[in-house]
């Protein structure tokens, strides 16, 4: 049901815009970026097609862990999902994590579980979700690359410099008062029911 929520509500999302000065910024700092084609600028739109020649280099946690990019490959040290952190590999739109895949390259199934038994732990094609910011309580105002994980994505998550990040699952009046922006391009990962960028899993550029 949530996977079928998520959905319905991009799908929403993306065709619906509200005025106001916020969203049209959004809009704007959105499209600038995805027409930018300077090297040491994060583009979005390139990146959604599993194209990452604008964010390759090695991107660091303050906790040590390590994402790698390298021509169309990212490597992490640390991806999150539903059984716990776990290094994998994203080739285009396409994931692997070693530890939850059989020996046939697909993913393990749950077998000890009533409800969820035959389930994927994850699935190998990657969905890409974005939005411009128009509409400011569901929309992201950043790329977020997700692979279906039993009952949510485990995400990861990118966020240009200067952008402020819209977190659809705040729906509080004060939904954006702890999103702040930055000065550089950030990568986050994360796991949950729809795109959100969780600042405690930061990922900043280092070479």
């Amino acid at each position: 049901m949530s996977s079928v929520f998520l959905l319905t509500a991009c799908s929403k999302n993306e065709n619906q815009g509200t005025k106001g000065s916020k969203s049209s910024q959004s809009s704007s700092k959105l499209a600038a970026s995805s027409s930018d084609s300077s090297d040491d600028s994060m583009n979005l739109d390139e990146i959604k097609t599993g194209d990452y020649s604008s964010i390759q280099g090695t991107w660091k946690s303050k906790e040590g862990e390590t994402i790698v990019v390298k021509n169309n490959t990212i490597k992490m040290s640390a991806f999150k999902t539903m059984s716990g952190d776990a290094p994998a590999t994203i080739k285009g739109l396409t994931i692997n994590i070693p530890s939850q895949t059989d020996a046939n390259g697909k993913p393990k199934v749950i077998e000890d579980d009533n409800d969820y038994k035959g389930t994927p732990l994850y699935t190998k094609k990657m969905r890409a979700f974005s939005d411009s910011g128009n509409n400011s309580k569901l929309s992201y105002n950043f790329v977020c690359l997700g692979s279906y994980t039993i009952t949510a994505y485990s995400q990861i998550d990118f966020l240009p410099a200067t952008f402020t990040p819209y977190n659809s699952q705040d729906e509080s009046s004060n939904y954006n008062s702890y999103n702040d922006a930055s000065d550089v391009d950030r990568i986050f990962l994360n796991t949950g029911q729809e795109p959100d960028v969780d600042y405690s899993i930061e990922y900043k550029k280092i070479e």
